[in-house]
């Protein structure tokens, strides 16, 4: 990128040099016309100068893929195959993370209370939500139905746990809007709890928000998740609280 950005540099001074020369010509033309055999060589050695200098930048790109090209021949001539083979297998296979996830897996009730200024009252509402497992074992698939007094809600979900990242990925998207929200943290084994954050658009404040998210397992018939919204000074702007009670 460096280089690119060198020769995007380079060949604007070359039109800027060009320029002036130009200028230059022109005026001493517009000054003294028995002077216009004079002005053509100091042209015709502008243009080879602004030649040699594009050349000088194309031999400096091709010198710089070709040292790229090595590098990557380099690197997978060293690459062992069964080592290669067999960290995609430990990047793949579920463990002690996925056995944590296993948990929130069923049928749930949700008792769902957001407050979305300091000064307004607490909203509620109740749903339902499938948490299943998909890919094998790999992804948590969530769907969530409630209503929004007479709006039907509807929301989509996928939760998971990277082992070659070593952190947990979310991705949510609902019937309330077109946007899909992308979350990463962190999983305390020992606590039972995850913790993410992610920053996206508050279509009503019209700016980008930060999002905090913690996710409490308290045992396989009850988690709870809550959710606020940051601005960038760290005010708080809505909390919502999410209390899951198992059905199945």
């Amino acid at each position: 990128m460096c280089l690119l950005s060198g020769m995007c540099s380079g060949r604007n001074s070359v039109v800027v040099g060009s320029a002036a020369i130009v200028a230059l010509v022109g005026g001493i033309l517009a000054n003294d016309g028995d002077h216009k055999n004079e002005a053509k060589p100091v042209a015709a050695v502008s243009l080879q100068q602004d030649g040699g200098l594009m050349q000088e930048g194309r031999e400096l790109l091709k010198d710089s893929k070709q040292a790229a090209q090595d590098a990557i021949d380099a690197v997978q001539d060293e690459l062992d195959p069964d080592a290669m083979m067999e960290a995609w297998m430990k990047a793949g296979t579920p463990g002690e993370h996925h056995k944590l996830l296993d948990d929130i897996v069923g049928n749930f009730t949700a008792e769902m209370t957001m407050v979305n200024g300091p000064d307004l009252p607490e909203e509620t509402m109740t749903g339902k939500c499938v948490n299943t497992w998909v890919l094998d074992g790999r992804y948590v698939q969530s769907e969530f139905y409630g209503a929004w007094g007479d709006m039907p809600f509807k929301g989509m979900g996928f939760t998971a746990y990277s082992n070659a990242d070593e952190e947990v990925q979310s991705i949510w998207m609902d019937s309330f809007s077109t946007l899909m929200e992308m979350a990463t943290g962190t999983m305390d084994l020992d606590k039972r709890t995850m913790h993410l954050t992610a920053n996206t658009t508050d279509p009503a404040m019209g700016m980008k928000v930060d999002v905090d998210e913690v996710f409490t397992i308290h045992s396989r018939d009850k988690h709870t998740f809550v959710r606020k919204t940051l601005l960038p000074d760290g005010t708080e702007t809505h909390k919502m609280t999410i209390v899951y009670t198992r059905t199945d």
